[in-house]
């Protein structure tokens, strides 16, 4: 739906991969960028991520997301797609 990989076991989550032409593409996320909260809820686990993302994906089809990079904070409105 977003279009990325996050890195296995690691909080906050890292941006292992992105898939080109994807809405995380588009947006301007970056491998390495690591994911502080979607829609302001902190994910706790893989599964967690995976459910905030969909929830956002049923509602608005909107998701903001914010993020670490290079030590500064940023928030991108994402917009989602379906599978």
């Amino acid at each position: 739906v977003l279009g990325i990989q996050v890195q296995a076991g690691m909080l906050p989550f890292r941006i292992a991969s992105i898939h080109p032409n994807s809405p995380a593409a588009r947006t301007g996320l970056s491998v390495d960028d690591q994911i502080l909260a979607i829609d302001r809820v902190k994910p706790e686990s893989s599964k967690h991520l995976a459910e905030l993302i969909k929830s956002a994906r049923d509602g608005k089809g909107t998701v903001s997301v914010r993020l670490l990079r290079e030590g500064s904070e940023i928030e991108l409105e994402v917009p989602l797609r379906t599978r």
